[in-house]
Formats: C-alpha cells, structure tokens, sequence
C-alpha cells in the first residue's frame, strides 16, 4: 500500500512537472522581443529579451529595464486599432473568405471567425488579418482598376520618357518620403529648365487623366509612381521652390560634415598644436564665419523665399567650443621658442606682410630657421594628347628661406606661431625680389 502511495506521488509530481513546463513554454511563445506588454502595476513597457523559460526582461524607458514572470505580463492592446466585435461579418484579407465573428480571443488581438456551416469551418485570425466586406469590395474594384489601367500607365510611360531623370531629381520636393537619389549644386539656370520642362509634362499629363500609380510599386520611389509624375507638373512652382531649400540643406550638411571633421582631426593630433585660419575664425568670429561661409546656402534659402534654420548648426557650434576649450586649457602652457637663425632684411619682410594678410594683427618676434637659400625646380604642363602629358622642367626656378613668427590676432586671447615663408623666383642671371608668405595655420601660445 505505501509503494502505490509513493508511485502515485511520483506520476502527481511528475504531472505538475510536465504541466509547468508546458504552461511556461507556452507563455514564452506567446511574447517576441520587441512586444508591447503591460506589467501589474500598470505600466506599460517592450520586452528586451527572456531569460529561461519563465522570464521576459522589460524596457519602460532608457535605463529601466526589469524582469517579470511571463504569467505575470500581458500584451499591450491597441482599443483603436480594434474595430471588430462579435457578430461582425468580415472578410480574410490573404484568402478573401468571407465570415462572422464568434469570439474575441483572451488576449484581445484577434477574433474566431466562422467561414461555414460546419462544425469546424473557422479560423482564429488576427484583427490586422480581417477587413471588412465594404473594404474587401473596394479592393476587388481597385484590382479591376489596376487592369484597365495598365495599358493607359505604359503609353504615359512612353509619353513621359524624356522627363524621367527630372522626375527623379525634384520628386522630394513634391513629397519628402521620395528619396533624393544623387547629389547636384543646380544654378538658377537649373531652375528655369525645370520649371520648363515641368510645364511641358503637365501637357502630357492632360492626355491622362485617370492615371493612378501601380499598387505594387515602391511607396518610397518615384519611378513607377506615374500619377504623382503629374501631381509634380501640376505643383511645380512649389515643388521647384521646395527643391532650392532641399538644396541648401545638402550643400551646408555636406559642410558641417567637412568642418567637423576638420575639428576632429584637429583634436585628434593637438600635439602639434595647428589650428587653421578657417576654424580660427569659427571660434573667435562666428559672425564673421557664418557671413564668410554660408553666403551661398543663405542665398539659395532667400531665392526659395525661407529662413535658412540655424539649428543645423547645433552639433557643428558644440564641436567647436570643444575645440576652443582644448586651447584655452592647453595655449597657457605652451610657449615661443626663438629660432636658431636671424636675417634682418627677411623678418622685416615677413613683419610687413602679417598685418597686410590678418588686419590689426600685432607681431612680437620673429626668427629664420634657415641660414642658406634652398633652391628649388619648377614644372608645368606645356602640352598633352592620347595617352601622354608634355612637361617643361626649369632647373633653379625659384629660392626660399623658412622662418617663424609669433603674433597676435584681434580679438583672440592668446598669441600664436605661424611659420612664413620667403620666396624669390629667377629672373635673368640672378633673381627677382622676395615676397613673404605667411601660413593659413598656426599654434596658441601664451603671450610674452
């Protein structure tokens, strides 16, 4: 008697056993990373991920994730998108069986739907799976409009050939969703070709004018999206005046691109300490850099008839006052080391031309790091043809001599290095007169 009561304990537990599994294996299928589910406090939160059979790991927020029992979530149901109730009569989108609501499922997300007269002639379908009859009809005559209009959409396609790259370039100026495919800098030159040829495809268009786009084609291309072709005909003006902003927003995202880069390769090799003449100006005259640089893409923006936004330059101004911080902490430890070399006659040179290239520079001292001229040749391009280049060598064209300066630039608190350069060119047996040359970057140092 005791051994069956054993053996009968082991089958029980044995039993609870299999059924936990089945049950936690059955929730867990239930979920996918990604749902939306509802925790029993209430709130509302994705599931990141599971752990074991019986546990969903879930995300409310940025830092906030937390692990709950699978029986103890539920999935989150949108009340808006549910628009069936029981006794509804309602269509299977994929197979276009016809039907009637039974029930809703527990977890609110579908419906039984009972598609004959036999016992088992249902189906447990998803509510994003049913549409309903009035919808279902609507498809069957969009499906018959598709046909008659297949003959009509490939003689516009036809029609409409010549103006297929243009349709390309200006269709995100009829709808954002369009991508703009290749990069261009158009003239106002551009534009007025537009606007032409879109006149003449609106003409083209009056032949067609219950022309829809394909069911089938690419929401987000314009190529086969022939009707919205003669939606931007007849919106040119605005789709034309919308493509000069979208313009100016390639051209000064294609510079920020270039200027933060600049600033991160400036960081990245602050060792030697070169900041150039470019990012000076962006760090200590903004107004005068933006004046300097947007010039163009302010223009394009006024032509268009918008404000160019200046919050674009947000992550741009962020970088540079990194930049600027960099120097202000790094400028007060460095320091001018005098050259080994003096000319008088060259430095006074160089002394003249800093003031003429940066008005109301100061210069404080000067040295050359060359005692002899270095002499050099110079090439240039004579000639050329299939497969080959002319060149005339002239030995001994020019001489050169490399110094340093320390100056001083208005309206910038430290001083800084910049290295000149002192040229002659040959001229007769000798050569002609020496010009300075002072170099587009320099390095922040304190002050003497």
């Amino acid at each position: 008697m005791k051994n069956k009561i054993i053996i009968g304990r082991i089958f029980m537990f044995a039993a609870l056993f299999v059924f936990a599994l089945a049950t936690f294996a059955s929730a867990q299928n239930t979920f996918r990373v990604g749902d939306s589910v509802t925790v029993a406090d209430g709130r509302t939160g994705t599931v990141e991920s599971f752990k074991g059979q019986d546990l969903a790991k879930v995300k409310f927020g940025e830092n906030d994730s937390q692990y709950f029992l699978l029986q103890d979530i539920k999935k989150t149901v949108d009340k808006s998108k549910q628009n069936f109730r029981v006794g509804d009569k309602v269509v299977v989108a994929a197979t276009n069986q016809q039907g009637v609501i039974e029930s809703i499922v527990e977890r609110g997300d579908g419906a039984k739907v009972k598609l004959g007269p036999g016992k088992y002639d249902f189906k447990y379908v998803f509510f994003k799976d049913l549409i309903t009859p009035q919808a279902a009809a609507v498809g069957r005559e969009r499906q018959q409009d598709e046909l008659r209009q297949k003959p009509m959409r490939a003689q516009f396609e036809d029609d409409a050939k010549p103006f297929f790259d243009l349709i390309i370039t200006v269709a995100p100026g009829f709808d954002p969703k369009y991508r703009l495919e290749f990069s261009f800098n158009p003239v106002n030159a551009t534009y007025e070709k537009w606007m032409k040829e879109l006149t003449t495809l609106s003409v083209v268009c009056q032949k067609y004018p219950n022309l829809m786009n394909p069911l089938d084609a690419d929401k987000n291309s314009i190529r086969k999206n022939v009707a919205d072709w003669c939606k931007i005909a007849e919106q040119r003006t605005a789709v034309v005046k919308r493509m000069k902003t979208i313009v100016g927003e390639q051209r000064i995202n294609s510079d920020i691109a270039g200027w933060t880069n600049q600033i991160n390769d400036t960081l990245r090799n602050f060792d030697d300490g070169h900041v150039s003449d470019e990012l000076q100006m962006l760090l200590y005259d903004r107004a005068a850099w933006e004046q300097k640089k947007l010039k163009f893409a302010k223009e394009i923006y006024a032509d268009a008839g918008a404000e160019m936004p200046m919050k674009m330059f947000a992550p741009l101004n962020e970088k540079a006052d990194e930049l600027k911080a960099k120097i202000e902490s790094d400028a007060p430890n460095r320091s001018w080391k005098q050259p080994n070399f003096k000319d008088a006659a060259l430095e006074a040179l160089a002394r003249r031309e800093v003031p003429t290239d940066f008005p109301g520079a100061k210069v404080f001292k000067t040295g050359m790091d060359d005692t002899t001229w270095k002499v050099r040749d110079d090439t240039s391009l004579v000639g050329s043809g299939t497969g080959y280049k002319l060149y005339r060598t002239t030995k001994g064209a020019y001489r050169f001599k490399l110094g340093s300066a320390l100056i001083k630039l208005p309206n910038q608190p430290f001083c800084q290095i910049r290295e000149f350069q002192v040229t002659q060119y040959k001229a007769g047996a000798g050569f002609g007169a020496a010009k300075a040359w002072i170099a587009g970057i320099g390095i922040f140092v304190k002050c003497p």
